[in-house]
């Protein structure tokens, strides 16, 4: 089972999220969480080597992505590609 710690919680749409973050040995992972479940398919990363973006940059990535609803907006233009009914 992965071991994700949050790192920070905000509210968007009336509802809580969190980004949670899961280490690894040469980098930290990053996703959104909502009611304990991904809140889409993105993670974001950073390796300690080479950190840029750093990990607080990252994580403004990752509510931004949930603020501007990017996972929907890609999903509906992937299904509008593919010619399915929205």
């Amino acid at each position: 089972m992965d071991c994700w710690e949050s790192v920070e919680s905000f509210e968007f749409d009336g509802k809580q999220h969190q980004v949670k973050r899961k280490r690894e040995t040469e980098r930290n992972i990053y996703a959104v969480f909502r009611d304990d479940r991904r809140a889409n398919g993105y993670t974001y990363s950073a390796h300690d080597l080479d950190l840029i973006p750093t990990d607080s940059e990252l994580i403004a990535i990752a509510k931004s992505d949930i603020e501007n609803k990017v996972w929907e907006r890609n999903l509906r233009a992937l299904r509008e590609l593919r010619g399915e009914k929205l």
